[in-house]
């Protein structure tokens, strides 16, 4: 969720992660992303990638098409096995860079 979702209260009213791509310059941001997500969920995380290519954010998406959201739990396999793999060495390869 990169948004509170309609109806949610108790949310901090600066959780905005779309708001502040434009002063995350050339910070790399890797998103994996639920094939199979709610509607809902799905539009915050699409909202935020708009917001990142709009800001030149350095975004990288992992897909999981046939996960779900807590696909890392909720979907064991291959698929979700290798995004999340995939994700731990994106990220690891960042930080040595």
């Amino acid at each position: 969720m990169l948004a509170p979702l309609p109806g949610w209260t108790g949310v901090d009213p600066r959780f905005r992660p779309a708001a502040v791509l434009p002063k995350a310059g050339a910070l790399p941001i890797v998103i994996l992303r639920a094939g199979l997500e709610s509607p809902e969920i799905a539009a915050t995380v699409d909202d935020f990638l708009t917001a990142g290519a709009d800001a030149g954010a350095a975004l990288e998406v992992i897909e999981v098409p046939n996960g779900h959201h807590g696909f890392e739990n909720l979907d064991p396999g291959e698929e979700s096995r290798h995004a999340v793999l995939r994700a731990i060495r994106t990220v690891l390869g960042r930080l040595r860079d």
